[in-house]
């Protein structure tokens, strides 16, 4: 089965407080099988991240650090998301 993550969902990855056992099943998964990130994929993380650094929530070096860890994740990026979605509606009308 593919998955195709959100940066919500990929939350729980930076954040382990909030993993459940629900999304360590997906974590589970993806780790075995990979999965698909929208385009914005990085940037929605990297603004998580950037924004728990201005909240204190994490220092500067846990965000460089996880971004790193980003580009050998085992997720691939779609990039032409617009255009699927513009396709998908015009085959539904």
């Amino acid at each position: 089965m593919s998955l195709v993550l959100d940066s919500s969902a990929t939350l729980p990855w930076i954040y382990a407080d909030e993993t459940t056992p629900a999304i360590q099943q997906v974590f589970d998964q993806v780790s075995k099988r990979g999965a698909w990130v929208p385009g914005l994929w990085k940037l929605d993380v990297a603004n998580i991240l950037e924004t728990g650094v201005r909240r204190g929530r994490q220092g500067a070096a846990f965000r460089d650090a996880t971004q790193a860890k980003q580009k050998d994740s085992s997720c691939w990026v779609l990039d032409n998301v617009n255009l699927c979605y513009c396709e998908i509606c015009a085959i539904s009308q």
